[in-house]
C-alpha cells in the first residue's frame, strides 16, 4: 500500500527543475531567439542593400550607354511618387534621385526577403548552383511582377528612360546582388549553416553527449538527425 508520505511527494518526472532554473532556461532561449532574429534581419538588409546598389549602378551604366545622364534612370524610379514628370529629370537631386534610390532599396529588400524565405523552405543548405538558380528565379519573378502584374504607376520606371534591351542586364544584376552575399559566406572557412544546416545538429549531438543519464537520449529523440538521401 502506498504511504501518505509518498502521496505528498506527487508524481515523479524525468526532469526536476526549480523555478529559478526554469526561468534561466527561458531567459537563455529568449536570448537565442533575439540573436537569431537580429542575425536574420542583418542578413536581409545586407542582401537588400547590395542588390539595391547593384541595380542602381547598372541602371546608371545603361543610361550612360544610351547617351543619357547617369541620374536619369534612377530619377525615373521616383515616378511612383511624382508622376511622369520625373522622366524629364536628368540632374542629381534630393527629390528625384533620393526618392528613386529609396524606392529601389525598398523593392530590393522585399526581393531579398523572398530569396531568403525560399532558402529557409529547403530541407538542407543549398549549393552555390542552387543559390544561383534561386537568385535568377527571384529576378525573373521580379520582372514578371514589375511589368506584367502591378499597375503602371508602380513599375520601376526604367521604361521611361531606358530601352527594353537593357532590362535583362538590370534584372541579371538584381540576381547577382542576391547571390553575392551567400557566395561570399560560402567561401568562408567553417561556414555556419543558418538554414536547417547540419552544424546545428552536430552541436546538439555534442551537448546531448555531455548530459547525464537519459537526458541526452531524450534530447536526441526530440531533435533527431535528418537522414541523408
Amino acid at each position: 500500500m502506498t504511504g501518505v508520505g509518498s502521496l505528498e511527494q506527487g508524481p515523479r518526472f524525468p526532469f526536476q527543475y526549480s523555478s529559478r532554473s526554469v526561468y534561466e532556461m527561458y531567459e537563455r532561449s529568449l536570448g537565442v531567439c533575439r540573436q537569431q532574429m537580429n542575425s536574420e534581419l542583418k542578413k536581409l538588409f545586407l542582401t537588400g542593400a547590395i542588390s539595391s546598389l547593384a541595380v542602381a549602378a547598372a541602371a546608371a551604366a545603361c543610361g550612360k550607354a544610351d547617351g543619357q545622364s547617369v541620374w536619369k534612370p534612377i530619377n525615373t524610379i521616383s515616378h511612383i511618387l511624382w508622376g511622369r514628370r520625373s522622366a524629364g529629370q536628368s540632374q542629381l537631386s534630393f527629390k528625384y534621385t533620393g526618392a528613386g534610390l529609396l524606392l529601389n532599396g525598398v523593392a530590393c529588400v522585399f526581393w531579398a526577403w523572398v530569396y531568403r524565405e525560399w532558402q529557409r523552405s529547403l530541407d538542407k543548405p543549398p549549393s552555390i548552383s542552387a543559390l544561383s538558380q534561386g537568385g535568377f528565379a527571384v529576378a525573373a519573378l521580379a520582372y514578371l511582377t514589375d511589368y506584367h502584374l502591378v499597375p503602371t504607376r508602380f513599375t520601376p520606371g526604367f521604361e521611361l528612360s531606358l530601352s527594353r534591351r537593357n532590362f535583362p542586364w538590370l534584372y541579371a544584376t538584381l540576381a547577382a546582388g542576391l547571390i553575392l552575399p551567400e557566395w561570399i559566406v560560402s567561401k568562408q572557412p567553417g561556414r555556419p549553416s543558418d538554414i536547417a544546416g547540419e552544424s546545428g545538429i552536430e552541436e546538439m549531438e555534442v551537448k546531448a553527449q555531455s548530459l547525464p543519464g537519459r537526458k541526452g537520449e531524450q534530447l536526441l529523440k526530440r531533435y533527431p538527425k535528418p537522414h541523408k538521401p
